[in-house]
């Protein structure tokens, strides 16, 4: 079966980029890091789809990932999309789901019957993104797919750049930054500010502090949500080290958090009891939001459970 070719421009440069081959290998950062996003985030992008005249972000995109081996992008014309497509794809894809513990051969087969569905479909092209423990190199999916039809590229992102995708040579096997990272940081700082000037007052005697603890868990509650978000993709955890990494960033929350706490405690709160300590306060709000920050990293099991259910 022919591949239909496909032919990338930014509108500001003469460059274009063609693909006409089944498996093609992606290595310029640029394109990586504009083709291993969700379209959403392509709002501002000058990359076009030159073949078709269209905007990289104006398509209808499925994400898909496969445990252990990486993640599908897979896009199509919007109008050649519509409800009764959409569910008829997902609906195919999520026959492929089941609780067998994932080894190269199962996932490999996944990937076959996966391109095999999506070729009944008029896509436009997919990206593939490595990651996991059984990551696929562009010369082993090349041979997984070599006897599948389908007439659509894939385009195979590999790109060593720090802070792009840790692709090649990664012991991690996941980016080291992303913008949702930071977020955790964020919720752990007032996560760990509420607890601290919570039990501030409960030792200065001030109804206050009933309001600010519960302020603290409502901020414990949005950070579980967001690791949960970080660490769960279709309902499966996409790396198992990825919630003890995060640990980094919400430890790191929780230092600024108690540090800016401080300032306020010791500057902007009137003290009406003689000799409260600061330090004691501190220490107990320190291991009290360490405490809240481990359970948020086991915490979104259970509500990948809930999810799984409902």
């Amino acid at each position: 079966m022919k591949t239909n070719e496909l032919i990338l421009k930014f509108e500001d440069k003469e460059e274009e980029y063609n693909f006409a081959d089944k498996i093609n290998k992606i290595e310029d950062g640029k394109l990586v890091k504009i083709l291993g996003r969700e379209n959403i985030k392509n709002s501002n992008s000058t990359l076009i789809i030159k073949s078709m005249n269209l905007p990289i972000s104006d398509v209808i995109q499925f994400k898909i990932n496969v445990s252990e081996v990486g993640s599908f992008l897979f896009n199509f014309e919007k109008s050649k999309m519509n409800d009764q497509i959409r569910e008829e794809i997902l609906s195919k894809i999520t026959k492929l789901h089941d609780d067998v513990e994932p080894t190269k051969e199962t996932q490999i087969n996944k990937i076959k019957n996966l391109i095999s569905i999506v070729s009944e479909y008029e896509e436009i092209y997919c990206s593939y993104l490595p990651n996991g423990k059984f990551k696929l190199s562009f010369d082993e999916l090349s041979e997984a797919l070599k006897d599948i039809e389908f007439s659509f590229p894939i385009l195979a992102l590999e790109n060593k750049e720090k802070g792009i995708f840790d692709v090649e040579g990664s012991k991690l096997g996941f980016r080291k930054f992303t913008i949702d990272y930071l977020f955790t940081s964020i919720f752990s700082i007032l996560m760990s500010f509420g607890v601290m000037t919570g039990i501030f007052q409960i030792f200065n005697k001030q109804s206050i502090a009933a309001f600010l603890l519960v302020l603290a868990f409502v901020f414990f509650g949005v950070l579980t949500y967001s690791i949960y978000s970080v660490i769960y993709k279709q309902n499966k955890e996409v790396n198992k080290k990825l919630k003890y990494f995060l640990l980094i960033y919400t430890t790191v929350g929780i230092a600024v958090g108690i540090i800016i706490a401080w300032i306020v405690c010791k500057f902007a709160l009137k003290v009406e009891v003689e000799g409260l300590s600061l330090t004691t306060v501190a220490l107990i709000s320190g291991g009290a939001s360490l405490a809240l920050s481990i359970a948020s990293i086991y915490t979104p099991k259970l509500i990948n459970l809930i999810v799984k259910k409902i």
